[in-house]
């Protein structure tokens, strides 16, 4: 008892460890309340060592297993019961807002992820339409009106591109000028 009244001191460990917490006013009260218990009981527990001292167990062993004693230790247990009751609804509440939060922020990232697809979609079907199909499809009339027999077609385009767009409309221009050499 002595050991841990002086050296040990993990009640008062504990309540400093608890001071660090983010703990409420109410809290700190409770835990304030419990220590003055404890501290009532502690005197309890001196008297019952001086009365062993000097031999009178009866009064010694009334004071630690008597009614008085006993409670003292509820005074104690209940604000430290309170104050746990009170933690676990607070620490529940602060779960609770941080699970909707992450439900929240989940669905923002996949509203962001949906919105970043369709816009690159879209660039991807601006940029694919006219560098890609519109070349095409003006190459495939060309050469649809070459082999209908409409001759000379000023529809081939792109032939000055970099790509092989360009090179389509080059090699398509270059077998129509072969053509019209030939016939």
């Amino acid at each position: 008892f002595m050991t841990e009244m002086t050296v040990n001191r993990s009640r008062d460990k504990a309540v400093e460890g608890l001071h660090e917490l983010d703990i409420t006013n109410e809290e700190n009260d409770l835990i304030e309340e419990a220590k003055a218990q404890s501290d009532e009981l502690i005197h309890l527990e001196e008297r019952a060592f001086a009365a062993g001292e000097a031999g009178n167990l009866r009064v010694a062993t009334e004071l630690v297993y008597g009614p008085a004693y006993l409670a003292a230790l509820d005074s104690i247990y209940g604000p430290i019961d309170q104050f746990r009751e009170q933690l676990r609804a607070r620490l529940a509440q602060a779960v609770e807002l941080a699970h909707r939060r992450a439900q929240w922020a989940g669905w923002l990232a996949r509203g962001l992820v949906v919105a970043n697809m369709a816009t690159v979609l879209g660039v991807f079907m601006l940029f694919y339409r006219r560098r890609v199909i519109q070349p095409l499809l003006a190459l495939d009339a060309c050469l649809l009106g070459q082999l209908s027999g409409q001759g000379d077609n000023p529809a081939i385009r792109y032939p000055d591109g970099d790509d092989e767009i360009g090179d389509l409309g080059r090699s398509l221009k270059a077998f129509v000028q072969m053509e019209e050499r030939i016939m």
